[in-house]
Formats: structure tokens, C-alpha cells, sequence
């Protein structure tokens, strides 16, 4: 079959499933044959051997079954660098860029390199980012399951080999004695299970998605525990869901923390909040 034919194809199985299936079939198509997209749109007819057009098919059937594209293909790119991802971590979403932005704005206004925790760091795309944007005197990533661990360290070494990221196997902040920080960051598990979601969502680790108490106990945990764990000054930046502000709030008004804000994504929508330590 000739290129065209095959993304022509491609997208009508997708449709429904993706709501960028042309870009997903044409992805899916790359992957299988080895050309990049330019290539597919500009030799429309060219014809595919049939062992990558069996592999397309098998590519496609996966993705209409409700697995995530960057599962299929290995790979997520997140604040412009390509993230290796399996099904053992969350995939890297556009939101939690903000997340990054924030740290490194906090970062840059410092006169000395911040040592920085990432919590429940996942496929390590915050604290390889944070370690590449900035210099840092210490990146530490913490991740309390050993497969996601493992895929963290090797984006670390894939994409920030000459930074010093220290990779630890723990339950939030429980690997720590008295060691503090400057800055604390961590996107924690925050969607309720009453809440709709798709199927490509149950296709991603549950730990890493749900949290009990409408979405907010790891939350809570971790405005409980951050605040002994930053030096003087310090500064906690956790993602959150929409509809959470007035629960967070209210447990920070609670806790030790002297100023609080919230942080709006590119919908409008409360997406981080930012905690600051007193001197």
C-alpha cells in the first residue's frame, strides 16, 4: 500500500479514539516504517513493505484499544526534550510545564544554586529539566517505586549526563533525616476516582494518578511534610486539580507556611500552588 493510502487509513481507525488522529496515525505510521513525517507527506507515493505495514496495523490496534501514543512509542516530549516513557510512569503532560516555569523563575531570583527535591519524580522529567535550565548545587529525585526509578535514572542519563541528579528509592520525603532544601516540587497523584475519565487514563499507573480523600491526601501529606524538609526562606511548588484551591487552602492555613499563592494554567484554570517558608 502507498503512504497515502496507509495514513488515509490510519486516520479513519482513529477517529473517535484520538482527537488528533491524522497526527496520530501519521506518528504511528513513522514509527512503524522508519520515515519521519516530513517524508510521509511529501512522498505520498511511496509504498510501504509489507512487514511495516503489518506493524502500523498492529500500532494502530494497540491505540484504538485506549493505549496512551507515547506508550507505543517509547517516548514523550516534555519542555522540549524526547522522555523515554513505559506504562511503569506517568506520561509527561503540557500542564505540568508550568510546574518547571515556576521553579525556574523561583531559581534564577536566588544568589547562590539552589538544592532542589523533586517528590514522586516519575519518568524524572521535572528534575532532569530543572538540572539542565539551571545550575543547581544539588537535584535530588525521590521515587518510591524501583521500574519508575529505573526509567527516571536513564532519562538522566539519556539527556543530562553532566548534571548531578541523585536518584532515591522512598515514600515521599521519608528518605530524609534533617536535610533541607531550598526548593521542593513534586506533582502528586491528585485526581479523585468519582471523576470521568477515558480509557487512556486507566492505561496510565493508578498510583501515580489517584488519590484518596477526593484527590487530596498525598497533598496533604506532603504540606504536612515539606515545611520541616525546606531551609529558611524555602519554597514548596506542588501541581493540583481544578475545584481543589478551597481544600488546599484551608490546609495551609492550617500549617506552618507563612504565604501561599495559587497559579493559573493556560486555561485559567488553578493548576500549581506555591508555599513559602518564613526566614
Amino acid at each position: 500500500m502507498r503512504i497515502d493510502q496507509l495514513r488515509e487509513y490510519g486516520r479513519k481507525r482513529l477517529k473517535g479514539v484520538s482527537l488528533s488522529a491524522a497526527l496520530d496515525s501519521d506518528l504511528l505510521l513513522g514509527l512503524a516504517s522508519g520515515f519521519h513525517r516530513e517524508y510521509l507527506l511529501t512522498h505520498p507515493e511511496h509504498c510501504i513493505a509489507s512487514e511495516q505495514r503489518e506493524l502500523f496495523f498492529h500500532f494502530l490496534t494497540r491505540r484504538c484499544a485506549g493505549e496512551p501514543l507515547a506508550y507505543i512509542r517509547r517516548e514523550q516530549e516534555f519542555f522540549g526534550r524526547p522522555f523515554f516513557v513505559s506504562p511503569s510512569v506517568l506520561v509527561p503532560r503540557p500542564e505540568t510545564e508550568l510546574l518547571v516555569e515556576l521553579v525556574l523563575k523561583e531559581a534564577k531570583q536566588r544568589s547562590f544554586p539552589p538544592r532542589i527535591l523533586d517528590g514522586g519524580t516519575g519518568s524524572g522529567c521535572i528534575a532532569v529539566s530543572l538540572a539542565q535550565e539551571i545550575e543547581c548545587e544539588l537535584v535530588v529525585a525521590v521515587e518510591k517505586f524501583e521500574d519508575a526509578l529505573a526509567i527516571a535514572s536513564l532519562n538522566a542519563r539519556r539527556l543530562s549526563p553532566n548534571r548531578n541528579i541523585s536518584f532515591i528509592q522512598g515514600n515521599w520525603l521519608d528518605a530524609f533525616g534533617e536535610e533541607s532544601f531550598d526548593i521542593i516540587v513534586s506533582n502528586p497523584p491528585y485526581v479523585s476516582r468519582s471523576e470521568d475519565f477515558g480509557r487512556e487514563i486507566l492505561a496510565e499507573p493508578h498510583h501515580a494518578l489517584f488519590a484518596s480523600g477526593e484527590g487530596l491526601s498525598d497533598i496533604q501529606v506532603l504540606i504536612s511534610s515539606t515545611y520541616k524538609r525546606l531551609a529558611n526562606g524555602g519554597v514548596f511548588f506542588c501541581e493540583m486539580g481544578c475545584g481543589q484551591r478551597e481544600a488546599i487552602e484551608a490546609e495551609l492555613c492550617q500549617s506552618s507556611f507563612c504565604q501561599w499563592y495559587f497559579h493559573q494554567d493556560l486555561s485559567n484554570r488553578d493548576r500549581v500552588f506555591q508555599a513559602v517558608r518564613g526566614n
